[in-house]
């Protein structure tokens, strides 16, 4: 009896360990592949069925918002950053000042140019992860 109750209690605790370490996470998708990533969360999506994708939606629309939002969200960032910055002024030298210049003419380029790639970027992000979201709808239902 007590060999029967111990062995009952190792059971136990494995299976509670086990549910604990594959407890699904918001972040466990790789939304290129739209699949589980890696070991621990094929292995949490085999165990959780469904409830692995229903806790997977909640990542993919942060995500997902933050792409779609992502030109909004950069220009009040970039105002914030100038504004915090304005007091630290002080006399430039004639170096500095040829710097200053050439930098005003290079910035708006560099700046349009990676503004272009990141609009790019995260245009086509928020096109996969809307993919993915209907993926993770179909494991849903």
């Amino acid at each position: 009896m007590r060999t029967y109750g111990n062995c009952l209690a190792g059971v136990l605790a494995f299976g509670c360990l086990c549910a604990y370490v594959t407890w699904p996470g918001d972040d466990q998708l790789d939304t290129e592949s739209c699949t589980p990533r890696g070991l621990l969360a094929n292995a949490s999506a085999a165990l959780h069925g469904a409830d692995f994708w229903r806790v997977q939606i909640k990542g993919l629309r942060e995500r997902l918002r933050e792409a779609e939002e992502y030109d909004q969200t950069s220009a009040r960032r970039n105002a914030l950053i100038a504004a915090a910055n304005r007091h630290i002024q002080t006399k430039p030298t004639p170096s500095q000042i040829v710097a200053d210049r050439l930098r005003e003419q290079a910035d708006p380029v560099e700046l349009a140019e990676v503004d272009r790639m990141m609009r790019e970027y995260m245009q086509k992000r928020a096109e996969v992860l809307a993919r993915c979201e209907q993926i993770v709808f179909a494991h849903v239902k």
